[in-house]
């Protein structure tokens, strides 16, 4: 006859274990060990069938025993599958809010963007007389490594378009959502078009996403 004995200091250390355990993984933890410890029960009554036949003062055959322990094997392994989340990335916020620019001039965009990083704002006088009040200029301003560069017509100072890229300006197809996040839009909205601007030496490629007023 086997006898198991256990130290009270082992018991201790086991149940304190336990706790941090089921507190750090929560419910699908407390299924997975009481499966787990049942699992280890019939295991040990198959490796010692008197033992555990006297002191439970029942005999269960093997076979009733080992098909027991299958079934829980089964259970633990659908909790674990069940209990594990899917690697989602998480959505970074937007970087330039553009449905907010819309309507605003190029000044009233600046105040709301700040500075640009242009050297020159607007174009001088001689650039003014050569080309006339129609002719276009754009802005370019840069936050956290993503750029908006905003066109708009020097007579009237009403902008024209917003193009959005970032310091690596090579996007596949998959990253169309990345670029509408960096500008806050989404496709189908009747307030802009959007155009996604492919790469002249790799057309499967984009350089950024052009964002057209309506109004």
């Amino acid at each position: 006859m086997v006898k198991f004995t256990t130290k009270p200091v082992v018991k201790y250390l086991l149940i304190f274990a336990a706790l941090i355990f089921l507190a750090a993984n929560g419910f699908h933890a407390i299924i997975g060990m009481v499966v787990f410890i049942s699992a280890g029960i019939l295991l040990l009554w198959l490796i010692f069938p008197d033992t555990f036949s006297k002191a439970f003062k029942r005999d269960i055959p093997r076979g009733k025993l080992g098909k027991a322990l299958g079934a829980l094997v089964v259970v633990f392994f659908l909790t674990l599958a069940i209990s594990q989340k899917p690697n989602i990335a998480p959505v970074e916020p937007f970087t330039f809010d553009i449905p907010s620019l819309l309507g605003k001039n190029i000044d009233e965009v600046r105040q709301a963007l700040g500075k640009p990083a242009d050297a020159t704002l607007d174009p001088t006088k001689e650039q003014m007389r050569l080309l006339g009040p129609t002719m276009l200029w754009s802005n370019e301003f840069k936050k956290n490594g993503k750029l908006l560069n905003v066109e708009y017509t020097v007579g009237t100072r009403k902008v024209q378009s917003f193009f959005v890229t970032s310091d690596n300006a090579s996007f596949k197809a998959s990253e169309r959502d990345y670029l509408m996040n960096i500008g806050n839009v989404k496709d189908g909205d009747v307030r802009y078009n959007l155009r996604f601007v492919k790469a002249l030496r790799d057309p499967s490629t984009y350089t950024g996403l052009e964002i057209t007023p309506k109004l």
